[in-house]
């Protein structure tokens, strides 16, 4: 979705981001003024909370879930902030029913966030950095690469965002990938 990506670089831009470096999206949000943010265990169900109206912007992270799960869910309660209209308390759910259009839109705001398209699409089309990857990190799949790139979708939407006719295929090597992706 462009329009999505485009709201995700122009909150990168606002925050003092470029659109191609891996974030730490918790210091960025320390750069929002107002804003706090509270990691809380809030069970096996929640990811987060954004709480949102007048006065207040507090985002709640469920601090039982991995560092990774944590980084996505913050990045998806900021779609929550800036761009979805609802006033008041918004409650994430870890496993989405896929039917709620919102969340849906939330969890595609916030992998552009953590990892906008172009800046995918350069780390991919550049074979120094897939080569350097492969030495450096000594793995050559698709998860290898999501971890080393601070993505946190799912595999399927993660190889649905990869440019070129990668697009759709099972996990590759990533020297596959470099040598189709041109």
């Amino acid at each position: 979705n462009q329009e999505l990506n485009y709201l995700a670089i122009k909150l990168r831009k606002q925050l003092n981001e470029d659109e191609y470096s891996k974030i730490d999206i918790f210091s960025l949000c320390e750069k929002i003024d107002g804003l706090s943010i509270v990691l809380y265990p809030l069970g096996e169900h929640i990811s987060g909370i954004c709480i949102k109206n007048k006065s207040t912007k507090v985002i709640a992270i469920n601090s039982s879930m991995s560092k990774g799960r944590q980084r996505f869910s913050l990045a998806h309660e900021l779609y929550h902030l800036y761009v979805d209209n609802t006033q008041g308390t918004i409650i994430s759910k870890i496993n989405l029913d896929n039917s709620n259009y919102i969340e849906k839109e939330a969890n595609t705001f916030a992998s552009y966030l953590l990892m906008p398209y172009n800046a995918l699409r350069q780390f991919i089309d550049n074979e120094e950095n897939i080569k350097e990857f492969k030495e450096e990190k000594g793995a050559d799949e698709t998860n290898e690469l999501k971890m080393h790139l601070h993505a946190t979708i799912s595999d399927k939407d993660f190889r649905a965002r990869l440019p070129g006719p990668v697009t759709g295929l099972p996990l590759l090597p990533l020297s596959i990938k470099a040598s189709t992706a041109s």
